[in-house]
Parts: C-alpha cells; structure tokens; sequence
C-alpha cells in the first residue's frame, strides 16, 4: 500500500510551468510527488514529465529510461542508482507521452532546486515514402503481382480478393536493413497505411492483418469495406511506407525545478 505524502503540480505551488526544449521534443514538468509505501516501509519521490513532438515526427517507440546524466540539489550532485534497463513505449498515432522518474525521497527547503540532465531516446522512421500501384481497374484486371522500389524500400501487391462489399490488397513490405533491433512483437508496419484515391481524396483502409514480420520484412492484408456492398471499381492505389528505422537521442536539461 502507498501514501502519497505530498504531490502537488507546479502551478498549485505558484510557478510557472518548467520545460525544456530539444530539436524534436518538448519536455514539461507536470508534478513533483513525496511517496510513503507502507508495504516496504520506504519513501521515496516521483517526478512525472510530459514529452511532446510534432505529429510529423511519428515516432514508434519511446524509451521510457531518460538516461539521467546529471542530478543536482542546491547546486550538489545528487548520489543516486539509476536503472540500467529500459522499456520501448509504442507511442504511434500519438503527440505526447508521460514518464514517471523516480528518486530519493528530498528534503524541503525554502528556495531549494532540483537540476536534472538526461537524453531523451526514440526510435522514429529514417523516412517514409508514398507508392503508387496505378489506376485500381488495371490492378483488379491484372491478376499479377505489382513490384514497387524506392529508395530501399520494396512492396509488392502479391494478390486482390474483391467480394460484396470488400476490397482486400495482399502486401509483401521489406525495408533496408541496419535498424534498430526490435523483437517480433513491436510492429513497424503499424507506421504504413494504404489509401484509395478517388477524385483527390485519399480514403485510409478499415483494417488489416499482418500475415508475418520480422525487423525488416512483412506480409499483411489490408481491407476496404463498403458499406452499400458495392466496392468501386475507380481510382487509384497509393501506399504510405517508412523506409525504415533508426534511433533518435536528443539531450535536455532542466535546471531548475522547486522541490515542493
């Protein structure tokens, strides 16, 4: 069981929100928390921060370890351990995440500060590339796989189902090799969409089915459904596809945070 002793934000004690600011994120200090847990019989503090990004960015994952490089309090270095291992965070579709940093429990002292420096860590796409598999009557008509390439990338339309109303594109995806090492169940494609395009509007699938995946290959279905059950047979097919991965570090620094 815990007890939060003491957890106030920052504008409730009468400051004005503190950030920082990187390339690619803005850091926002949301809360300073004093924890008593009674089951360990143990306190300790909790600092939370929100970490923003522009959409364009479309970062992947986020690694919930900031890497604290520096932690000073009045001015001294902070002593502190802290952990080593880190959490990917899927943060896709997403402008904003939380993380919880967690440190010794701190005295209050009138005009005391706590300084902190770390390295915010993401995996973001190198690039993302748009493909064009052609009108969607020559794509139903042809019965053969369609090969693309760009820049690394490769897709081919391996093969259409086309039933009352569903359209459903069966996609073979490989990326450039040399990305950042991802297990079998963090799903890259996530960042892809196919669109239909039918008189300059571009219509996003209702689904798909990811068939297979590994770090830089995949097979995964992607479906249309109609809700008149007549799918149409106008327009063009387009694909939106990262061209692969790469891990982004970006430093920061807050120097100055009121220890409530």
């Amino acid at each position: 069981m815990q007890s939060v002793l003491l957890s106030l934000t920052l504008a409730a004690l009468g400051f004005q929100p503190l950030e920082a600011k990187t390339p690619s994120f803005q850091l926002k200090v949301l809360r300073f928390a004093a924890i008593r847990d009674f089951t360990s019989d143990s306190s300790y503090s909790k600092l939370s921060l929100e970490i923003r990004w522009a959409k364009n960015l479309a970062p992947l994952f986020l690694d919930n370890n900031l890497r604290i490089s520096s932690l000073k309090v009045a001015g001294k270095d902070l002593v502190f351990q802290f952990p080593a291992a880190s959490v990917l965070v899927p943060v896709d579709e997403k402008t904003s995440s939380i993380l919880d940093i967690q440190l010794p429990t701190l005295e209050k002292t009138v005009g005391k500060s706590l300084a902190l420096e770390g390295m915010v860590r993401a995996i973001v796409p190198r690039g993302k590339e748009e493909i064009d598999f052609g009108d969607l009557a020559d794509v139903l008509a042809t019965g053969k796989s369609i090969d693309r390439q760009k820049n690394g990338l490769q897709c081919s339309l391996l093969e259409v189902k086309q039933s009352a109303g569903r359209l459903t594109f069966r996609l073979a995806v490989r990326i450039p090799p040399g990305g950042p090492t991802l297990d079998t169940s963090q799903n890259w494609v996530v960042l892809n969409s196919l669109y239909l395009v039918q008189n300059a509007k571009p219509r996003l699938h209702d689904g798909y089915l990811l068939e297979s995946l590994d770090e830089n290959q995949a097979i995964l279905s992607y479906h249309f459904l109609f809700k008149d059950g007549k799918a149409p047979a106008l327009g063009r097919l387009s694909y939106s596809a990262i061209t692969g991965l790469k891990v982004l570090e970006e430093p920061f620094k807050i120097p100055a945070i009121p220890v409530p």
